[in-house]
């Protein structure tokens, strides 16, 4: 499963963040941009800006987030992170704010990984968007 929100989670940020702001934003940023890619669309809340706005200045959050960075040790920090993430968001119609936060926490460590590296991955997706969208071009529509 977390491997599939992330391959998602690339394509997405691939059509709605353009690539200097991908190369600009820090390494938070850049996970800001893979959750909302991942989770946006069921999740409306959780958008770069609101993410920017109110998870990097969570004191509890910023602290799981810091010692996940330093250790890598998801297995460990899991309860911490749900327990950090869940005031932070909403429930769904299906969901408590633990079961979304729950959900987050699994795939939150894989894409702290891609946004760690600054994601050659991303970057190739973002000229692949580039490529669809020119017309003319290979791969692009002739209208």
């Amino acid at each position: 499963m977390a491997a599939n929100l992330v391959t998602n989670a690339i394509t997405a940020v691939a059509k709605f963040v353009t690539r200097s702001s991908w190369e600009r934003a820090d390494e938070l940023g850049r996970l800001f941009y893979l959750l909302e890619g991942a989770f946006g669309d069921e999740l409306e809340s959780l958008t770069h800006t609101e993410l920017d706005s109110t998870w990097r200045t969570d004191t509890n959050f910023m602290e799981v987030y810091e010692r996940l960075s330093a250790t890598a040790d998801h297995r460990a920090e899991r309860r911490a992170l749900v327990k950090a993430i869940e005031p932070l968001v909403g429930p769904t119609a299906k969901e408590t704010p633990r079961q979304v936060a729950q959900r987050i926490a699994e795939v939150l460590p894989f894409l702290m990984a891609v946004a760690k590296e600054g994601s050659e991955r991303v970057l190739f997706e973002m000229r692949r968007m580039e490529n669809l969208n020119r017309p003319g071009e290979l791969g692009g529509s002739i209208s």
